[in-house]
């Protein structure tokens, strides 16, 4: 099987940022096509078969297109145009334009309706994406393959908002790339532990710890009183170590680090010299990171980052800008 077009979703304003990166990896082979806000496509100079796969930064999710259609009931009639008889493994439908701080619970439930009417999935080796435009626009229909090693929310989103007494954009951050990488499971990290690097003023700790985390919290910076006075499911507390990163040593640790956290307002060259030192001592199977890419120079390296990150960060090591990551991707790796 093979498809002349590809289509990818990015954050708001992150659409040149993405079309230059594809450029760089297969300007010969893709042009630009359709373009719609936080939507891309392309269209191959030759068919792209089935075992393609993009390395791409500032998609939040990508796929092949199937084709726009005018409306929800002729979604079922293009996929097969396309991809014949055999139904998606699953239906994933969402909205195109999606803020930084999440969709409303009123645009999901259209989307789910839209998804409720669709034929039931099957055992197919595809998911098929609905990706929904403005009131009156086509949506586009896409083909996404399900073991791709992409998103695993539909659209690579969350289904939340900041709490008001979150005390930074950080704890969107989190929760997003949580969702994005599957890892947002109910209790599934209960009695697990987490150590974050660059924790205040701590929106990042509260959603770990509200997830059941013990948290190593490591900041010279003051962090919320009501955050270090939170309690979560079976007594996870916050710990912080009010000190720079590049002081803190293993043994202040009470038990193995299940998950490596940083949100740092350092360059990336400066978060990856610690990041390596302190993976060589803890060893942590998972990583969620954010890498700042403030200027021109810092995004034109960040293939290079991703392949000294490679030395030693778990794997797989994957990198995607979600919607509350502005100047900025977030590496997720394990």
């Amino acid at each position: 099987m093979e498809f002349p077009f590809l289509y990818a979703v990015c954050r708001a304003g992150a659409e040149p940022l993405l079309k230059e990166e594809m450029a760089r990896q297969l300007g010969g082979r893709l042009v630009p096509a359709f373009l719609r806000p936080q939507l891309v496509t392309w269209k191959a100079r030759d068919p792209l078969p089935a075992e393609f796969r993009p390395t791409l930064s500032f998609a939040r999710n990508w796929g092949f297109s199937v084709g726009l259609v005018p409306q929800p009931g002729a979604i079922p009639d293009r996929w097969r145009e396309t991809m014949g008889d055999a139904p998606p493994g699953r239906w994933d439908v969402y909205p195109r334009l999606v803020p930084e701080g999440g969709i409303s619970p009123e645009i999901w439930q259209e989307a789910d309706r839209i998804r409720g009417e669709l034929p039931p999935g099957g055992a197919g080796s595809w998911i098929g994406e609905v990706i929904l435009g403005d009131p009156g626009e086509a949506s586009l229909v896409g083909a996404r393959p399900l073991e791709g090693g992409g998103a695993v929310s539909p659209g690579g989103l969350a289904r939340v908002s900041l709490p008001p007494e979150a005390p930074s954009r950080a704890w969107l951050k989190l929760e997003q790339a949580l969702a994005w990488a599957g890892w947002d499971g109910e209790g599934s990290w209960l009695g697990k532990r987490a150590l974050e690097l660059g924790s205040s003023p701590g929106g990042i700790s509260l959603a770990l710890v509200r997830r059941g985390l013990e948290v190593e919290a490591v900041d010279p910076a003051p962090m919320a009183p009501s955050v270090l006075a939170e309690i979560g499911p079976g007594g996870a507390r916050i710990r912080h170590w009010r000190q720079p990163v590049g002081g803190w040593r293993k043994g202040n640790l009470a038990g193995p680090v299940d998950l490596l956290v940083s949100d740092m307002n350092l360059a990336p060259p400066a978060v990856l010299r610690y990041l390596e030192r302190i993976q060589a001592a803890v060893r942590a199977p998972r990583w969620i990171v954010t890498l700042k890419l403030n200027d021109a120079t810092m995004v034109s390296r960040l293939s290079d980052f991703r392949k000294r990150l490679a030395h030693f960060a778990p794997k797989p090591l994957r990198a995607v800008q979600l919607p509350a990551n502005r100047q900025e991707v977030t590496v997720i790796a394990g």
